[in-house]
């Protein structure tokens, strides 16, 4: 296995972990556009607090600016993944499905 493929595994291992700290939770992905990262507790705080309206989230770094994101219901994904990207300490901070 190469290191790309390495990392892919440990990436998909990471991510179905992570999902099952919410259970029936609804999985996204977030990608930090950064040159320079910042402290990622901070992204994540930020990111908890614009979406605590919306409901309950879960927030794991999975690998430098990628982030594991999981919610508790399709309207929640729907509404974070409409309004973004969202800015983070002045970087954009872009959702997946």
């Amino acid at each position: 296995m190469t290191t790309m493929e390495d990392d892919a595994t440990r990436l998909v291992i990471q991510l179905e972990d992570n999902l099952g700290e919410l259970r029936n939770g609804i999985p996204l992905i977030g990608v930090l556009m950064a040159d320079k990262l910042p402290n990622r507790g901070a992204v994540k705080g930020i990111l908890r607090k614009a979406w605590e309206p919306f409901g309950e989230v879960k927030i794991s770094v999975v690998k430098d600016n990628l982030f594991a994101i999981t919610v508790e219901s399709e309207d929640m994904a729907g509404r974070i993944l409409e309004r973004g990207p969202w800015a983070v300490m002045g970087y954009a901070f872009s959702t997946h499905p």
